[in-house]
């Protein structure tokens, strides 16, 4: 008997699928049989159903590494947050939230593929820089910040800190990962944006430590 999915099931299943064969035997060569093939009692319809093309699994795929709108807007429309604290939140969030945390493992790779690191990228500006640039605003306006140009700023702040920490671009050891945090608090703090403050770094050793945790146990 054919075991029964839900529809969010089913696009899981799809979405990791694809994501393994990706990253084993590369975009071009994966094709959409390959990826329904150990889906036990899924076809090709079910694909179809579900998704419109492989390049929009692609897209779903990059999409699992960036924290959700849901996320993203309960931070934005959270009116007790100056507009620093939201981009702090922003920054901490798009490393550690559960939502994202569990596809970074095995889902990172794909950024080694130039048309997965544009992807990445392209997706990385249409969803952050605008977030970014509002609570940048924000900032301006309640005093927490005092910003010039808050577009080409929010656009910096996102260049910098979605590629430099990047695994796959730039090889991290835990020890290498918390020098790049330091060079980029005293970097922001020169410039007049104190993003990664106590806080955050509280925060992140907190993070680091709690997943590192939760690796050994497992």
């Amino acid at each position: 008997m054919k075991k029964k999915y839900t529809a969010q099931e089913v696009q899981v299943l799809i979405l990791d699928s694809a994501t393994k064969l990706f990253i084993q035997e590369g975009f071009d060569a994966t094709r959409v049989q390959d990826i329904m093939n150990p889906l036990d009692g899924l076809t090709k319809g079910a694909f179809y159903h579900h998704f419109e093309s492989k390049d929009e699994v692609a897209d779903k795929v990059i999409e699992r590494l960036i924290p959700s709108k849901d996320v993203l807007d309960s931070i934005s429309k959270n009116e007790q947050l100056t507009g620093l604290r939201k981009i702090q939140d922003f920054f901490v969030a798009s490393m550690f939230d559960e939502s994202i945390f569990k596809y970074i493992s095995n889902s990172f790779e794909l950024l080694n593929s130039p048309k997965f690191f544009l992807k990445y990228i392209d997706y990385v500006n249409q969803t952050l820089v605008p977030y970014i640039e509002d609570a940048l605003v924000e900032g301006n306006e309640d005093g927490s910040l005092s910003m010039d140009h808050p577009k080409q700023t929010a656009e910096l702040i996102v260049l910098v800190l979605s590629t430099w920490f990047l695994n796959a671009i730039f090889p991290n050891t835990i020890e290498t990962f918390e020098q790049k945090i330091h060079v980029s608090q005293k970097f922001l703090k020169n410039n007049h944006l104190d993003i990664l403050d106590d806080y955050v770094i509280e925060r992140i050793n907190h993070e680091i430590s709690k997943n590192a945790q939760g690796i050994t146990e497992e």
